[in-house]
């Protein structure tokens, strides 16, 4: 027998609550107390699965945003990244970004690792951190990448708590207003007989359906559902209170703490003073990496030629590896060459004679 006669037949006759349970194929239904006076007050508890519940507010038949998809990916712990991933995360470490929500362990750890190259970007300020993501990338490209791989995948866990949050915050409650008391969100509520049968009368749904069926033409009829793109503005979905500081900050110390060993136990210690020297310089020039600039205009060997151009590119083997162009307007004339530190000088006044 159909769920909506079985409703009927025990509102109508003396059949014990067993049976309508019976007629529930999704064994949602249950009546818990009989009102022997008036059986349609009796009153009912329906116990949805929460796949079940947000089937009846999230259809996706016409939904290019898929959102179920999403919902269940960020219920899912074991769900690949959602909302961003470790190419968002490599371009966040070149700007810096991660390096906001490194304790303060890490931070000396990571001063402590450009204070061995790079001496002058160790005093960096957080929110003024560009300079350092990039030539940190520049420079220790697998580590890098590495943290900014964790860094997407703690972010994108976060975004997906807060996705959560705001979806149950969004179906929770739906059905005050329509005489059904919510006791757990998205899982038990309570009614009556006679309310599922006008229900079910009202939304006009067929009498053989189920009653997943006939919420859903419920939710449809008077503009319940959940048809907004939760893709589209995801960052809103960012709260402090979901972000795992701890379980981050743990995989950046190991990183941190392996980089920084092999720096101190692999690297001859005669190159690491000339890294530091030749970064000591780049900051009192106020010259910096990857970028063209003009030759001094004191000192000039014979004739001016404001059309030389260099790009420092970063030290290598011990040298300062450099892009000089003869003439700024000739695309393809870019000569590569590597200068000794204490010979930076001569080559800015004189870079004729390298």
């Amino acid at each position: 027998m159909e769920l909506y006669q079985a409703l009927i037949q025990f509102r109508d006759s003396n059949l014990g609550p067993f049976f309508v349970r019976e007629a529930d194929d999704d064994r949602i239904i249950k009546v818990i107390r009989v009102n022997e006076k008036n059986r349609g007050k009796s009153l009912v508890e329906l116990k949805f699965t929460e796949e079940e519940y947000m089937s009846i507010f999230v259809d996706d038949k016409n939904d290019y945003n898929n959102n179920s998809a999403i919902i269940a990916a960020c219920e899912n712990r074991y769900s690949t990244n959602l909302f961003v991933d470790s190419y968002w995360g490599d371009e966040e470490m070149r700007g810096g970004y991660p390096l906001h929500y490194f304790n303060e362990e890490n931070l000396t750890l990571f001063r402590k690792i450009l204070k061995l190259v790079n001496p002058p970007l160790a005093y960096f300020e957080i929110g003024n951190n560009e300079d350092v993501g990039e030539f940190f990338y520049r420079n220790f490209s697998n580590e890098s990448s590495e943290i900014g791989a964790y860094y997407a995948d703690y972010y994108d866990e976060t975004l997906k708590a807060g996705c959560l949050e705001y979806v149950n915050k969004k179906l929770c409650g739906k059905f005050d207003n329509f005489g059904i008391i919510e006791k757990e969100c998205k899982e038990v509520y309570l009614t009556t007989v006679s309310s599922l049968i006008y229900f079910w009368d009202k939304t006009k749904t067929p009498h053989d359906a189920s009653l997943i069926d006939m919420f859903k033409n419920f939710v449809e009829q008077n503009n319940l559902e959940f048809d907004e793109d939760l893709y589209e503005d995801y960052y809103a979905y960012w709260d402090n209170e979901n972000w795992n500081d701890a379980g981050f900050n743990r995989e950046i110390n190991r990183i941190l703490d392996r980089l920084h060993d092999r720096l101190v136990e692999n690297t001859d210690p005669e190159e690491l003073e000339k890294m530091q020297k030749f970064y000591k310089l780049l900051d009192k020039l106020n010259y910096g990496a990857c970028q063209w600039y003009n030759f001094p205009v004191q000192k000039t060997f014979g004739k001016k030629n404001e059309n030389k151009i260099f790009r420092i590119e970063g030290f290598e083997d011990g040298k300062i590896k450099i892009l000089h162009k003869p003439d700024k307007n000739n695309f393809y004339g870019v000569e590569k060459m590597y200068v000794e530190v204490d010979d930076f000088y001569n080559f800015l006044y004189h870079p004729e004679l390298f």
